[in-house]
């Protein structure tokens, strides 16, 4: 899913009408909010001028890499798992606690 997310938001930032009528044809596109189906439609109609970023899809492809399990970079945006992330621990009724020099100045 998060694949043909990625794909329709490139298509609806590029403006690409052929590979925007091709994502909305993919069965993948029956899960879509109305709220993406709806900047679609109106990015095929042309009633949204170019300027204007697609924000529900944009919105629903971050939350659904959230989701997954996934961060998104914005700096280069490469997909990174949590494995990357710092060590951590979790102690008591689910705090974490981060690793802290012994002396603080």
């Amino acid at each position: 899913m998060l694949a043909y997310l990625n794909a329709l938001c490139n298509a609806l930032l590029g403006r690409d009408r052929e590979a925007i009528g091709a994502l909305m044809r993919h069965p993948l596109a029956v899960a879509l909010p109305e709220s993406v189906l709806a900047e679609c439609r109106a990015v095929l109609s042309g009633d949204i001028p170019a300027h204007v970023a697609p924000l529900s899809a944009l919105k629903l492809y971050h939350q659904t890499a959230h989701l997954l399990g996934l961060r998104v970079d914005a700096a280069t945006s490469a997909l990174a798992s949590h494995d990357t992330l710092p060590p951590r621990t979790v102690s008591g009724a689910g705090q974490i606690e981060l690793p802290l020099p012994d002396r603080v100045a």
